[in-house]
């Protein structure tokens, strides 16, 4: 689970891994989304960008400081050679929203 308060603005990384061989996914000529769907059913897209070597399965997220507290599952689409993988594919990606304190 990642943790963040609302106001964040700083950068936050994400490893795919396969979760057979916990190899890390090629993103090599992929495309990534990102969704985060809130408890009270509002769904956030999050804009992803691969980092450094698209092998080595890292992705970078800025967080925009807009998202309300509370709880969201976090999904990944990959598309690569026309073949969707949904991340994660066991439990879920929770991110924790927390109020900033005063």
């Amino acid at each position: 689970m990642l943790t963040v308060k609302e106001d964040d603005t700083h950068e936050v990384y994400f490893l795919l891994t396969d979760q057979v061989t916990g190899a890390a996914i090629d993103l090599t000529d992929a495309t990534v989304t990102m969704v985060a769907n809130h408890r009270s059913g509002v769904s956030v897209p999050m804009v992803v960008l691969v980092s450094g070597d698209p092998t080595e399965g890292r992705l970078l997220h800025r967080l925009t400081g807009l998202l309300d507290p509370g709880m969201y599952a976090a999904v990944i689409k990959i598309v690569k050679d026309g073949i969707l993988v949904t991340a994660p594919t066991e439990d879920m990606l929770l991110i924790k929203v927390v109020p900033t304190l005063p």
